[in-house]
């Protein structure tokens, strides 16, 4: 039963060889009509050494939120991590079919942010 746990990607990721801050693409899910959920790591301070106060972090996830959703179509959310380091951001791409939102998808949230 022990290999049925489900891999948690950002516990794969070696935090001390990436720098912050960053907009990372984590990865692609299918739904089962072809929609597309692409998700984002948004890191603002580097992990293990700095986290954002309680209410920066709430105001830049108000701020987010409604910057992104003017901005990027099928924006979902844009969720902050419990280490208080930077945000989770979502994407969906209805009916995309074939082929990863990868590049397009970290193309729009690195344009908007910056």
């Amino acid at each position: 039963m022990a290999d049925d746990k489900p891999v948690v990607e950002s516990f794969q990721l070696d935090h001390t060889k990436v720098k912050a801050p960053y907009v990372r693409y984590i990865d692609t899910e299918k739904g089962p009509n072809g929609d597309v959920v692409s998700n984002y790591d948004l890191r603002l301070v580097q992990p293990n050494e700095n986290a954002i106060p309680t209410g920066g972090l709430h105001t830049i996830e108000h701020t987010i939120a409604v910057l992104l959703r003017e901005r990027i179509p099928g924006y979902i959310d844009c969720s902050p991590f419990g280490c208080r380091t930077g945000f989770l951001g979502r994407t969906l791409h209805r009916g995309c079919g074939q082929g990863s939102e990868g590049g397009a998808g970290i193309h729009r949230f690195r344009s908007h942010l910056g």
